[in-house]
C-alpha cells in the first residue's frame, strides 16, 4: 500500500484521508484533464484512463493528487498494485476492493448485495484448478473463473451505483495473467 503518503483521519471527517505528501509540481495539463474525467465520473459517466510512461516521470505522484481530488469530492477510492516479484492471482483487486468494502460497511453500517462466496474466493486468492487436470476439471475451472469475473464486475457496478468510486491500479505491466483477465 501507499504507507507514508496518506494517513487515515480517524475523526471521520468528510475527507477520510489527510494528505501528507510533498507539494504537487508540474503535470498541470494532465491533472486538469484527469480532474475533468473525475467530474464526468461524478456526473455518472464511467471512465477508464491509462497513464503510461517511463519510470521516474511522476506517474505515482500524479495519481496521488488525483486520489486526493477524488476523496475531496466525496468519492470512494480503491487502490491496488501489481508487484514485479509477486504474482499472486487477483492481488491488485484484493488490495483495491477489500479495504473499500470494509470502509463502506464501517461508514454506512450496510453491506452491498454481493456474491460473498465468489468474492471470498477472490479475497483468499484462491488458485483455480489447472486445465491440465482433465477436460471436466478444465470446464469446471472455466465456470469458476467466469463466476468470479461476473461477481467482481457486479460488485464494482453496484459500488458505482451507490457511491462515486475511483479505482487506481498501478504497475499493470507486472500483473499476473488472472489479474489481467479480470481487469479486461
Amino acid at each position: 500500500h501507499m504507507q507514508g503518503l496518506y494517513e487515515v483521519d480517524h475523526g471521520k471527517s468528510p475527507a477520510a484521508l489527510a494528505r501528507i505528501a510533498p507539494p504537487f509540481v508540474g503535470r498541470k495539463q494532465e491533472l486538469a484533464w484527469l480532474e475533468h474525467s473525475l467530474q464526468e465520473m461524478a456526473d455518472g459517466q464511467p471512465r477508464l484512463t491509462l497513464i503510461a510512461g517511463e519510470a521516474g516521470i511522476g506517474k505515482t505522484r500524479l495519481l496521488q493528487e488525483v486520489r486526493s481530488m477524488a476523496v475531496r469530492h466525496g468519492a470512494q477510492v480503491g487502490y491496488g498494485r501489481c508487484y514485479e516479484d509477486l504474482a499472486l492471482p487477483y492481488l491488485p483487486f484484493v488490495e483495491a476492493l477489500h479495504p473499500l468494502l470494509e470502509q463502506i460497511r464501517e461508514d454506512t453500517g450496510r453491506t452491498l448485495d454481493l456474491d460473498a462466496d465468489v468474492l471470498g474466493q477472490l479475497f483468499r486468492q484462491a488458485r483455480l484448478p489447472s486445465a491440465a487436470a482433465g477436460p471436466s476439471m478444465a470446464v469446471q475451472a472455466d465456470q469458476d473463473k467466469l463466476r468470479l469475473l461476473l461477481a467482481v464486475s457486479g460488485t464494482i457496478i453496484k459500488l458505482a451505483l451507490v457511491f462515486q468510486t475511483l479505482f487506481i491500479f498501478q504497475d499493470l505491466h507486472w500483473a499476473d495473467q488472472p489479474s489481467l483477465e479480470l481487469f479486461g
